[in-house]
């Protein structure tokens, strides 16, 4: 099998989060290349000149670490949303980007603001309480697993860590969830 074979297996099972996950791992790459100067391009709350960092904050990270703590739930929650939701792939995790990213620049203390932990807190929260509301027994089952495995990651959406940004997860949940409730999409 040759590499294009396995890049469209990948595509096909793997859905529109093959592409997310991509752009993390290439904003991550190009980050290190730069010494982590991409960085700058972050959420700073109220800084006009950081209105960017509401779209791009989600691929940057402060270490490698802080991308590798990302990178597993995304690849999960993006593969899920792919299956459940591939037509509307892009408006679900678009909406959760830039509604937790405005809520951030609007609300977060001072500080850089950078990480995909908002989307990864949104896709949760979407994909947990929407399996709930869709009615559809598998759909109820996966949000139940999701749940349970992914029920530690709530901790994070309190102010319990000075150097976490608990903000943008618990802004990500909130727009989840609230994607889910309305059954926006």
């Amino acid at each position: 099998m040759e590499y294009l074979d396995y890049l469209q297996v990948a595509r096909r099972h793997f859905g529109p989060g093959l592409y997310l996950v991509l752009a993390m791992v290439l904003a991550e790459l190009l980050n290190l290349v730069t010494f982590r100067k991409l960085n700058k391009l972050g959420i700073v709350p109220r800084e006009p000149g950081s209105v960017a960092g509401i779209v791009l904050a989600h691929l940057l990270h402060s270490d490698f670490r802080h991308f590798l703590a990302n990178l597993a739930p995304l690849t999960v929650l993006a593969f899920l949303l792919g299956q459940w939701r591939p037509g509307n792939f892009w408006w679900v995790a678009g909406c959760i980007a830039l509604a937790s990213g405005a809520l951030v620049w609007l609300l977060a203390r001072r500080g850089n603001h950078l990480g995909a932990s908002g989307l990864v807190y949104g896709l949760f929260g979407y994909l947990a309480l929407g399996g709930f509301l869709s009615g559809n027994l598998l759909y109820v089952a996966i949000s139940a697993v999701l749940l349970v495995l992914y029920s530690g990651i709530l901790w994070g959406a309190l102010p319990l860590q000075a150097r976490a940004s608990w903000e943008s997860h618990l802004a990500g949940l909130c727009t989840g969830l609230a994607l889910a409730w309305f059954r926006v999409f």
